[in-house]
């Protein structure tokens, strides 16, 4: 099993695909703000709680965390990928000038 880059996503067969934009949609009503459970993102510091029916929409990679969730408490969150194909001759390109 070869490792794929950050965010590409390689099927069998397939054409490779990297991920562009990462979602997270939040479930949880009424989530106390002592609960933690925050999306952080790291570049600007900004913190973001898990508020019902919230998204939060970001591009890949971006550094970021999700604070400790207290004890007992359950965050429920969907979360996803916009993923778009690779051009597969720049993953050739890449792997001829490593060679070099």
């Amino acid at each position: 099993h070869r490792r794929q880059p950050f965010g590409l996503c390689r099927w069998p067969g397939l054409r490779p695909f990297e991920r562009k934009i990462a979602a997270v949609y939040y479930l949880n009503k009424a989530w106390p703000k002592d609960a933690g459970g925050f999306f952080v993102d790291l570049p600007t510091g900004r913190r973001f709680p898990p508020a019902f029916n919230t998204l939060i929409v970001f591009e890949v990679p971006r550094m970021h965390e999700v604070t400790k969730v207290a004890n007992g408490m359950r965050r429920f969150s969907i979360f996803g990928w916009w993923l778009v194909p690779r051009d597969v001759r720049e993953d050739e390109r890449a792997a001829v000038t490593k060679a070099k």
